[in-house]
């Protein structure tokens, strides 16, 4: 009794109301909430925010924080929400609930009575986790007593779900304050803004208004809800149906690798003939989860060839050398070279023109092919090389490159032919076969912040 004592005491001084106080002391009197001699040298279960009122119509977020002995909040645990009396779940419900490595939390909606019905003050919410519970309070603040009865009207097993690229019929039943029947209410629908990413809500038929198709949506974000909360509501009453959300989750990696090959004719447009005679072109996206921004050390296949170790993609600087071969050797380079050793090879026979006039004519000629012939073959025939050297620049991937937490890089890596085909092989050019034959990618790093050497693969 002393210690129940203390425990009043002790709600009352942490700034709770009397009303407040009373219902946790009756809950620590039938053993549904111990009441611990320090709460601050024993693990528990605190809430953010500490207390919450709620009204019909409205809903609070409310955050469950497992605390160890030492006064540190514990990761990585399941917290279980359940109402104390099933007869308050007319009144309050809980919605979507969150169990995150760092974050426990769910939805709270407040709900309307059914006419006749005497609303609670105060409606308990058990919070579990393991072996340690705490009891959340939630202040019900009943508005007048409704006119009429709203309830989901559709079967409870199975129980209704939807799934991206799904849907599903939801049904319900409005009812007067003698029991009657309203078939021409109209109900108006709604889903949460913390759900719209992953489901919608179709037009409503006048001829029809109880009933709503739910439509299930994909969406990249996360963390996934496991229910949708869809709210129907009529005058002063209201009710939630909670629709499971059966979308696969995906695991969460430290560092998703995609890449793929280009098809030749794409490579050939982008950096040249000699990078598409020599290289293979491979774009790559990497995605970086692991807390910490990632130096990347290098990229490397795992050739499906049956060789052992990694064969490492082209550095950087090599395919740059083959760039500016192709330079040298472009035919527009030495028809323009040619051109200009031509001119200055006919000076020197100029000499050899006793006659003036002729003389005159040889030079117009030289200067014809020297000027006029050289720079209109320049204005017509663009120099691609210049162009080529700034895409691949800008796309190809440099060593020491960081990628900053959560943050995703796309860049190409080039690979040689001839380390992966025979020359003129059957398969050299086709995409299907090159893919095939360099197996996975594997991407070697530095998480910065600890400094430790990570491997990862596809």
């Amino acid at each position: 009794m002393a210690s129940l004592f203390q425990f009043a005491r002790r709600i009352l001084a942490a700034g709770a109301s009397p009303p407040t106080a009373a219902c946790w002391l009756a809950l620590a009197a039938a053993g549904l909430l111990a009441p611990a001699a320090s709460a601050q040298t024993e693990p528990h279960i605190e809430f953010v925010p500490p207390t919450v009122k709620i009204e019909p119509g409205k809903k609070v977020t409310v955050r469950a924080v497992v605390t160890g002995a030492d006064g540190v909040p514990v990761s990585d645990v399941v917290v279980q929400w359940r109402v104390a009396d099933k007869k308050n779940e007319d009144f309050v419900s809980l919605g979507q609930t969150v169990n995150q490595p760092t974050r426990n939390e769910v939805t709270i909606f407040g709900l309307s009575a059914a006419p006749g019905v005497t609303p609670p003050k105060l409606v308990p919410v058990v919070v579990s986790s393991g072996s340690l519970s705490n009891v959340l309070v939630v202040e019900y603040k009943a508005k007048e007593s409704a006119e009429v009865k709203i309830a989901y009207d559709g079967p409870a097993d199975p129980a209704p779900a939807v799934a991206p690229g799904g849907r599903t019929t939801l049904k319900v039943k409005v009812t007067d304050d003698a029991g009657k029947e309203l078939p021409d209410a109209a109900v108006a629908w709604e889903l949460p803004e913390n759900v719209k990413d992953f489901a919608a809500l179709g037009p409503v038929d006048d001829k029809r208004p109880h009933e709503v198709t739910l439509y299930g949506l994909s969406s990249g974000k996360v963390p996934r809800p496991l229910s949708i909360p869809v709210v129907a509501r009529f005058g002063n009453a209201s009710t939630l149906i909670d629709v499971s959300y059966t979308a696969a989750l995906e695991p969460v990696v430290p560092v998703q690798i995609i890449w793929d090959v280009l098809p030749q004719h794409i490579v050939s447009d982008n950096f040249g003939r000699s990078i598409k005679k020599e290289f293979y072109c491979i774009e790559v996206t990497i995605r970086n989860n692991t807390g910490g921004d990632l130096q990347v050390a290098g990229l490397a296949f795992d050739l499906n060839k049956g060789e052992q170790g990694l064969v490492p993609v082209t550095s950087y600087p090599v395919v740059q050398g083959v760039l500016a071969k192709r330079k040298l050797a472009h035919p527009r380079t030495m028809a323009l070279s040619g051109i200009s050793a031509f001119g200055q090879l006919l000076t020197g026979f100029n000499p050899f023109f006793h006659n003036i006039n002729h003389a005159k004519n040889f030079s117009v000629g030289i200067d014809i092919i020297s000027n006029p012939l050289a720079k209109g073959l320049e204005s017509v025939w663009k120099d691609p090389v210049p162009d080529e050297a700034n895409r691949l620049d800008q796309q190809a991937l440099r060593d020491d490159r960081i990628i900053a937490s959560n943050q995703i890089l796309k860049t190409r890596v080039f690979f040689p032919k001839d380390a992966l085909f025979e020359h003129n092989a059957d398969g050299r050019d086709e995409v299907p076969s090159v893919r095939q034959r360099l197996g996975k990618l594997v991407l070697v790093g530095y998480k910065i912040l600890r400094s430790e050497a990570v491997t990862f693969s596809r």
